[in-house]
């Protein structure tokens, strides 16, 4: 039988991050879900992610987890170069300066624990 060094020395091992796509009913109209596709983030997103919410010793933990939906939510990360333009966009029709700014105007904090 196989251990865990004999699967990853073997490439048997599915290292894709996972995606889950979630439906936010609140936000969704008659004709048309509001669906957001969730990707699990990167060790590097989550430090950097850390280290821009830290403040002296303390964690930013809002500010933390708004940095991580920007990031693992595909639609809201503005590296993708396919949302760069849409984004702008957001950005300037809810008056706001960055994405963690427009997921805490629309999202409620039950939905950004989700």
């Amino acid at each position: 039988m196989a251990n865990a060094l004999d699967l990853l020395l073997g490439g048997k091992v599915n290292t894709q991050r996972p995606t889950k796509e979630v439906k936010l009913t609140r936000l969704s109209v008659e004709d048309m879900d509001f669906v957001l596709t969730a990707e699990a983030i990167t060790m590097n997103d989550f430090k950097h992610a850390q280290e821009i919410n830290r403040k002296g010793k303390e964690l930013d933990e809002i500010g933390m987890n708004l940095q991580i939906l920007t990031y693992g939510i595909q639609e809201f990360d503005g590296r993708r170069a396919e949302n760069k333009d849409q984004i702008k966009q957001l950005l300037k029709a809810y008056s706001v300066s960055d994405m963690q700014s427009l997921i805490n105007k629309l999202l409620l904090p039950g939905e950004i624990a989700m």
